[in-house]
């Protein structure tokens, strides 16, 4: 978190405010999307920033940008200059908005779909009759099983962003785990929940989707074997499996191809763990066999 105070005459104002994607609320972070774009070509979409994270006012933000109204208001010269050099602080404490990626904790936990849709009757109307909640993921994509990473990891290929938030965010119920509040993944439902996504808000979308390739970037990093593999298997097959990467994984991993089904159903942790080890030590007998030819 960032604090500080604005003094104007004898009151002191004070501000406090995130300082990473990890502090925000889902609300600030949606609506931070929409700026991170803009905030690098555009410095003027810095100051509604400022408004939105510090919760300052229009007259405040005058205090700390606009000189002329400083010296309407006859301020001191040193105290003008103060005023000023505090806001380009300020400004330097929200670039992370546009030069840093959220984390693999999903920064919006829950969500309806016209949560974060404003300004028409037919938003609000759709808000009274839409009041289902639908559930994030744990961090890094913790309790998803292997075969849900299958069907979000397809849809990711292909920059289906509503089909990819759809298999993340379901809603929750009766078959709900203490480890997972959404409802175990069924790809029957998804076509129609897809369809229900296509009406959230494309912040919200790009937002799920950044997040989601920050757990894929946390993945690569703990299972950097199975990875390599799904990188040769892409650029050999130009994208046009996007889930045959998998497969190859499992078949250089030795895995009886008859127990996939079963193997869909485990954790995603512990189904790339063990292929992770599959793969080095189908590595290391490969080698130990060119080893002995060469003898």
């Amino acid at each position: 978190m960032t604090d500080f105070q604005l003094r104007i005459g004898k009151r002191t104002y004070p501000f406090s405010g995130p300082s990473a994607w990890s502090e925000l609320t889902a609300h600030q972070a949606v609506s931070l999307w929409r700026f991170r774009s803009l905030v690098s070509d555009q410095p003027a979409s810095l100051f509604p920033v400022l408004m939105l994270l510090y919760g300052m006012g229009r007259r405040q933000l005058r205090w700390l940008f606009d000189a002329r109204f400083l010296q309407r208001k006859r301020v001191r010269a040193d105290q003008q200059t103060e005023c000023l050099a505090l806001g380009q602080a300020l400004i330097d404490t929200v670039n992370w908005v546009g030069e840093t990626l959220p984390t693999d904790a999903f920064v919006v936990p829950h969500f309806r779909l016209f949560d974060f849709q404003f300004g028409s009757w037919r938003v609000l109307r759709s808000r009274i009759f839409h009041r289902r909640r639908y559930y994030s993921p744990a961090e890094g994509l913790g309790n998803l099983t292997f075969g849900e990473f299958m069907y979000a990891d397809q849809a990711h290929k292909v920059g289906n962003l509503a089909r990819l938030s759809a298999i993340l965010y379901r809603r929750t119920g009766k078959l709900a785990s203490l480890d997972d509040v959404r409802q175990p993944f069924d790809s029957r439902r998804l076509d129609r929940d897809q369809h229900y996504f296509q009406q959230l808000d494309p912040a919200l979308l790009h937002l799920i989707g950044a997040q989601y390739e920050a757990c894929l970037r946390s993945l690569q990093r703990h299972f950097s074997l199975v990875f390599s593999v799904a990188d040769e298997a892409t650029a050999k097959s130009k994208g046009t499996d996007s889930a045959g990467w998998l497969d190859v994984a499992i078949n250089m991993a030795k895995l009886d191809p008859t127990k996939v089904p079963q193997i869909e159903q485990q954790n995603l942790y512990l189904v790339l763990k063990v292929l992770n080890e599959g793969i080095r030590q189908a590595e290391e007998l490969e080698e130990q066999l060119d080893k002995m030819k060469r003898k």
